[in-house]
């Protein structure tokens, strides 16, 4: 009998003949490299200042699009009270035990206070894969056999592990697809399903579009539609949107202004905040039942109260005026990208071919995916643009479908500081398309 060890063996060495191998300490040396596009951290807090967060947090805290004022009075107060202690410490417990304590409450009543008129309380989860896994559970055991979980085909995988760990019958249907949606909701409320859940994603990080503001008001329609005969809870995850829209910096749905319609938005806060954990906003009552119910908090150690100030504080930052307006050139500089990407790709093709360029070039915000089509294709040119000193994300499948390989390009507020950045993207990317290499990609394509 072969020993588990020699089992796993043999299904990396399988991992590894299909160019599906991970491996850790390839991004340890990233700050070697001129250009970094592998990273969530759009805003490039990781590497701005403490200088220039404090002005933005304590001194110029009133201009931004909401007034932090009194979260950042609570961050000021906690600066002075552990200033004696230069490292983290532990939070001791879960929340429910000794991991509770001034401060994370502090934080999450003010920003409560703030949500009131959307009827939002906040709560921390100690990721926003614990909120994916620990919210759905909990709400589908209310009436078991009665709920349904119908989700976007692109949702990520923490919302599908969730899902699977409630132990829900679940459908998906195709992706940002509001008619399809329709017709699964329709079916499940004939099937006599009268909890029906509705997992979406505000940005989708693999090919980097969004529900669009019309997309949701058409869902919160067919909620209203239904409310006679089925409840349908709508739920957002706003991974790749906190921090770069809204008038609270919380995401698209804050940003179209429909954060009283929509019932459980999880906001992550690894990404452009820059920090850990996840606040999830839903109405007082959903909120205490998670509190009692929800496993992944209940039975987790709490995030450090370090963390969470420090999350507060760049969410400030986040919401000024000033990184606002880093944000929208941010955006406006990755659809010029976009757009130059897709020229190299046309000047290629013959005029009836250009549709491919479409199909190769995608997204509508801050993340670019660039498809070309299998894992050897794509690692090569996740290498060539390392040899010139750009770090990208290599996405393979089966995280994506098999022909769907891709870069996953992620622009950061570093390309607005130094021109030279940008022109060694754009002459690298100039380059590549030129190449043989890329030629053979097309026409295999093709």
């Amino acid at each position: 009998m072969e020993s588990i060890t020699k089992q796993a063996l043999n299904a990396i060495n399988t991992l590894k003949e299909k160019n599906n191998y991970r491996y850790l300490g390839k991004y340890s040396q990233k700050d070697s490299y001129p250009l970094d596009l592998s990273s969530n951290d759009y805003l490039n807090l990781a590497n701005t200042s403490w200088e220039q967060v404090a002005s933005r947090v304590f001194t110029d805290s009133n201009n931004g699009r909401v007034n932090y004022s009194s979260l950042s009075q609570i961050v000021l107060n906690f600066l002075k009270e552990r200033q004696a202690y230069p490292l983290p410490r532990g939070a001791t417990g879960s929340r429910l035990l000794s991991g509770d304590n001034y401060w994370v409450e502090a934080i999450e009543k003010d920003l409560s206070q703030l949500l009131a008129p959307y009827n939002k309380d906040c709560l921390f989860y100690n990721s926003g894969y614990h909120a994916n896994m620990g919210i759905l559970p909990p709400l589908v055991k209310l009436h078991p056999q009665s709920s349904i979980v119908i989700m976007d085909k692109l949702v990520h995988a923490s919302l599908i592990d969730g899902v699977i760990l409630a132990g829900v019958k679940f459908k998906r249907f195709a992706h940002n697809d509001i008619t399809d949606l329709k017709i699964k909701v329709k079916q499940a409320v004939e099937s006599g399903y009268t909890n029906i859940f509705l997992a979406l994603e505000s940005i989708y990080s693999m090919d980097g579009d969004n529900l669009s503001k019309e997309q949701v008001l058409e869902i919160i329609q067919l909620k209203k539609e239904y409310e006679e005969v089925a409840n349908i809870i709508i739920y957002v995850d706003e991974a790749h949107a906190v921090g770069l829209f809204g008038q609270f910096s919380l995401g698209m749905i804050d940003s179209y202004g429909l954060l009283k319609d929509i019932d459980i938005i999880v906001c992550p806060l690894g990404k452009a905040i820059n920090s850990s954990g996840a606040l999830v906003l839903t109405n007082k009552t959903i909120r205490e039942y998670l509190i009692n119910t929800s496993r992944s908090l209940i039975y987790s150690t709490s995030l450090g109260v370090e963390t969470i100030v420090a999350t507060a504080t760049n969410l400030i930052y986040a919401n000024h005026n000033d990184t606002q307006q880093e944000a929208n050139r941010l955006l406006n500089l990755t659809n010029e990208f976009r757009l130059f990407l897709k020229e190299k790709i046309k000047a290629r093709l013959t005029k009836n071919q250009e549709y491919l360029a479409e199909e190769m070039v995608g997204g509508d915000n801050q993340i670019v995916s660039f498809i070309v089509g299998s894992n050897t294709a794509v690692i090569d040119l996740a290498n060539y643009l390392s040899e010139h000193g750009i770090l990208v994300g290599a996405i393979k499948s089966p995280t994506v479908p098999k022909n769907f390989e891709r870069l996953r390009i992620c622009f950061n507020t570093t390309l607005l500081q130094e021109q030279s950045k940008l022109t060694l993207l754009k002459e690298t990317f100039s380059s590549y398309t030129s190449s043989d290499d890329f030629l053979k990609i097309l026409t295999q394509k093709l």
